[in-house]
């Protein structure tokens, strides 16, 4: 009997039985999506063979027999073809129902065999383990503490973003509406971009408070002129006083 003993390991045995079970499961899935096609192309060949045998059965009665024989037959020959289409169909159905089954079932399975692999290997356990002396105890706040000050930074950003996008997708006015969309892509690309000065800014009119798809940088002086109401914008002399005034003041001290 020792000859025979299964010299694969714990981890070999599951993969393969595993790779069996998946396998399978691809498969029967597969299956069951083609078999409503072939169901439904199997469907049109019966009504499209069985309107042309009525056709040629209402012809040939019509020139050897009363009519009233013509009508039975012709009665009889659609209550034929409709008998068969309700057949397909019911078979088609038991038959569905079977491999929905079967697949669950082997869903099950593979569900089981995996549990059984966590047990005899103490995954949960381990896992948790590992998890909670390689990284501290909440992996999310561990990760930024190895970041650095910079990097920290943008992880924060990118999680406010995310809140925010997520309290977008459950207002829909706000989501239907392109302005705050607008916004919330500036924020975006502000966060993508690096820096808070080198951040692309949504120019916004201080007239009549418009943004018409401009930008700007905060680190370099503003030249603009709005399109929708014609006011001016320029901050080039307001940033060479502002460099003026420092000179003087550095020359007088």
């Amino acid at each position: 009997m020792f000859w025979f003993r299964d010299k694969r390991t714990l981890v070999q045995r599951y993969t393969a039985d595993l790779a069996q079970i998946t396998t399978q499961i691809h498969d029967l899935d597969k299956s069951i999506k083609h078999g409503s096609k072939r169901v439904a192309r199997l469907q049109r060949q019966v009504t499209y063979f069985g309107l042309s045998a009525i056709t040629l059965l209402g012809s040939y009665m019509f020139l050897n027999y009363t009519p009233a024989i013509t009508v039975i037959a012709m009665a009889g020959a659609v209550a034929i073809v409709v008998i068969v289409k309700l057949l397909l169909s019911r078979m088609y159905q038991v038959y569905h129902q079977y491999r929905i089954k079967k697949l669950s079932q082997l869903r099950g399975l593979h569900q089981k065999k995996l549990d059984k692999l966590k047990e005899e290997t103490n995954y949960n356990a381990t896992s948790s383990i590992i998890q909670r002396f390689s990284s501290g105890e909440t992996q999310s706040e561990d990760a930024v503490i190895l970041m650095d000050e910079e990097i920290s930074k943008k992880y924060n950003e990118l999680t406010e973003l995310q809140k925010q996008l997520t309290e977008l997708k459950q207002n829909e006015k706000k989501l239907m509406d392109p302005k705050e969309r607008d916004v919330w892509f500036d924020k975006v690309l502000g966060v993508l971009s690096g820096g808070d000065e080198m951040a692309p800014k949504p120019i916004i009119c201080t007239n009549c408070n418009e943004h018409c798809g401009a930008y700007r940088l905060l680190n370099r002086p503003l030249k603009y002129v709005c399109p929708n109401c014609g006011i001016k914008i320029d901050e080039t002399a307001k940033m060479e006083q502002a460099v003026n005034e420092e000179v003087n003041e550095d020359k007088t001290k």
